[in-house]
């Protein structure tokens, strides 16, 4: 089971006080048929030619949810995604809820293990976002690894080398159990005046970054926005080698009922340690 992310008011304070620092001191320096064919759900971000694999459907709600990972013509990886139904959407739990889905096995190899779906009908602490959203945790980890990470763990207060932090990026106090410390950017939506929306963290654990993690509000997905790409930040250097997202994508298909949630535009970037 999930441990919902606890803050005080103090680490809050605290917070803010280190994103001011921070800041300065930089200025300084549908429902899916099971049965339907891969070219049925076909998604490429240009004219390249793609494959897309999907792993096993879970329920959710009335409806359904499952991940997908799409190719290039010479097997290499494009974006991993979330895709689920329209009526798992409209037909939400009253309850939190936790799914880990299983990429396809064409996945095998590249930066994501699995995903993570996250339903939060209040939300979660720290204030700004407590409003029904979703988690979508994009683990570099495996499923056992990620629940290594237990409570009181000096580990999690390893952060990683400064050059692997993505641009603009802060750590937040603490860390959560079976998760991993969570870094936010602090030109996000969810501080300034219109507030949580969407936003894009990141994760981190033992000296390592460990996942992406895209969070929407449920209001979001209902409003009808029109398909949208944000720009991912990136790191001076990444310490793997690896395909790794240089954006991410929301976006709703009226034909087939469906949204897909997904880390695009995957680039090849060598590792300083390989």
């Amino acid at each position: 089971m999930k441990t919902r992310r606890s803050f005080s008011l103090l680490p809050l304070l605290l917070l803010a006080i280190a994103i001011i620092l921070f800041s300065c001191e930089k200025e300084a320096s549908a429902d899916i048929d099971p049965k339907l064919q891969i070219s049925d759900l076909n998604h490429s971000a240009s004219s390249e030619k793609t494959n897309e694999f999907y792993g096993p459907t879970q329920p959710f709600g009335k409806g359904i949810v499952r991940s997908a990972v799409t190719l290039n013509s010479d097997g290499e990886p494009v974006s991993v995604a979330v895709l689920f139904s329209e009526k798992a959407l409209l037909h939400t739990p009253h309850h939190h809820e936790e799914l880990s889905l299983e990429l396809h096995k064409k996945a095998d190899g590249i930066i994501i293990d699995h995903i993570d779906f996250g339903w939060n009908p209040e939300g979660h602490e720290p204030f700004f976002y407590e409003v029904p959203h979703f988690d979508f945790h994009f683990y570099w980890i495996s499923m056992e690894e990620k629940f290594q990470i237990l409570p009181g763990m000096p580990a999690g207060e390893i952060f990683p080398a400064s050059q692997f932090w993505p641009e603009d990026y802060v750590p937040t106090p603490g860390y959560v159990p079976f998760m991993g410390k969570h870094w936010i950017d602090p030109n996000s939506n969810e501080f300034g005046p219109n507030g949580f929306n969407r936003t894009f963290i990141f994760g981190s654990f033992d000296g390592d970054f460990i996942f992406h993690e895209p969070m929407i509000t449920k209001e979001y997905f209902l409003a009808g926005n029109s398909s949208e790409s944000i720009p991912i930040p990136q790191p001076s250097a990444y310490e793997q080698s690896g395909y790794y997202p240089t954006s991410y994508s929301i976006s709703f298909d009226p034909v087939k009922k469906l949204y897909r949630v997904s880390l695009d535009n995957m680039q090849w970037f060598p590792g300083v340690e390989d």
